[in-house]
């Protein structure tokens, strides 16, 4: 049986960081780790696929996180198209798909998540595209060079971007979501209105608390009825309304599993030697004290970094500030933190074309910020204040005047 030191199981972002992180920290790794992904690139920055390579203004080479030579000088394998079916934790082999096994030392599980789908009448039909990797991308880039209309399911990260995308092409935009205000997880309706009007303004429709109830068409999807009796023509819909984690592995290795594979601090699983990293994981947030599952490109490389140095025998605790990032149109905006239901929002300023700070405070604790526009020594400062989990009872007037330096608050 062929064996290795570490074994990487998934080929995305957290499997790169972790991967050079590991080589870094312990030179026996070289030669030593394999990476098993199941797509047929290496691994690669998703953001773009909603974005830039979407719309053709970034090449496929732009999306990859290292150069291809980065593995082979560090000795680092990276098997595609490879599926792992079981890890047994007791003899510490992974058994893989067509009957094959690989035997390791240490492993990190970074299986990533897959887009939720629809499950209603019409399901079947062509013209129906979900977005995870490059193919899905270019699938959707190609079919859309023919589209007049285009429905988005979704207005969360992922549905909006690709809104913003669309409707710069020149492509009627349709948004349909269950929620009540677009990027509704931010739990900041004046953000979320101010960004509504945003797209409105450039031609996007939202039908918020709505979904579709059926797709219609003959062959192909062309009509979608809402359950609330709306009726939307369109030449293709995507499908932007959350993701899944990909535990199948996890579970068929009986590891502990609950919304997403369960680590602890280390980001280790129930099984000693045995790391979980990225979308797949639920972390105890050493921040907020809660245990949680962040699907982002900040977590899914912070993770990554901090896991290959754990893979190594490094023992670093994970405890980073949450923290979401979109580039909507013309604008640039981020989530800091974990904003809640019930919140209280004060703004630093006022809402404007380029700008927002808006702080999220829960019991005068600052639990959140979102800023848009804002220079990059805020959003540090922003991050210091949430971790410092800052009472600020007494200091609202100082939060909301921007001429105040956010440094006297620490």
């Amino acid at each position: 049986m062929e064996s290795t030191k570490y074994l990487i199981v998934g080929g995305g972002l957290a499997a790169a960081t972790a991967a050079e992180e590991l080589v870094r920290a312990d030179e026996s790794a070289r030669g030593a780790t394999v990476i098993l992904t199941a797509e047929a690139d290496l691994p690669y920055h998703r953001p773009p696929l909603s974005k830039g390579f979407l719309t053709g203004r970034e090449k496929l080479e732009d999306l990859f996180v290292h150069p291809q030579d980065f593995y082979a000088s560090n000795g680092i394998e990276v098997r595609f198209r490879t599926r792992a079916r079981l890890i047994d934790p007791a003899s510490r082999v992974c058994e893989l798909e067509l009957n094959r096994s690989i035997a390791f030392e240490k492993a990190l599980i970074v299986t990533g998540a897959s887009p939720v789908r629809f499950e209603g009448p019409g399901r079947a039909l062509e013209g129906i595209h979900y977005l995870r990797n490059i193919q899905d991308s270019e699938r959707i880039r190609r079919a859309s060079d023919d589209w007049n209309d285009v429905a988005i399911v979704g207005a969360g990260f992922i549905g909006m971007e690709l809104a913003a995308a669309f409707a710069s092409r020149g492509i009627r935009t349709t948004v349909i979501s269950r929620g009540r205000a677009v990027l509704d997880r931010m739990h900041n309706p004046e953000v979320s209105a101010f960004l509504q009007r945003y797209f409105e303004r450039r031609g996007v429709r939202f039908l918020l608390e709505d979904e579709p109830y059926g797709l219609m068409g003959s062959g192909a999807v062309n009509l979608i009825h809402t359950r609330r009796g709306q009726k939307v023509a369109c030449d293709g819909v995507v499908f932007g309304v959350g993701a899944s984690p990909n535990v199948a592995l996890a579970e068929a290795s009986r590891l502990r599993v609950e919304n997403g594979v369960v680590v602890d601090g280390l980001l280790q699983t129930s099984v000693p030697g045995i790391f979980a990293a990225g979308d797949v994981s639920s972390f105890p947030d050493a921040v907020f004290g809660v245990r949680r599952r962040v699907e982002h490109w900040d977590n899914a490389e912070s993770q990554g970094r901090v896991a290959g140095r754990n893979l190594a025998g490094v023992g670093e605790r994970f405890d980073r500030v949450s923290m979401y990032f979109t580039d909507l149109f013309d604008l640039s905006l981020e989530v800091w933190g974990m904003p809640r239901e019930g919140d209280r929002i004060v703004l630093r300023g006022d809402l404007s074309d380029r700008s927002i700070f808006a702080w999220h405070l829960r019991d005068d604790v600052v639990n959140a910020a979102v800023l848009m526009g804002r220079p990059p020594e805020e959003s540090e400062l922003v991050e210091k204040i949430i971790r410092a989990r800052l009472n600020v009872a007494g200091r609202i007037a100082h939060l909301r005047d921007p001429r105040k330096p956010l440094e006297d608050l620490l």
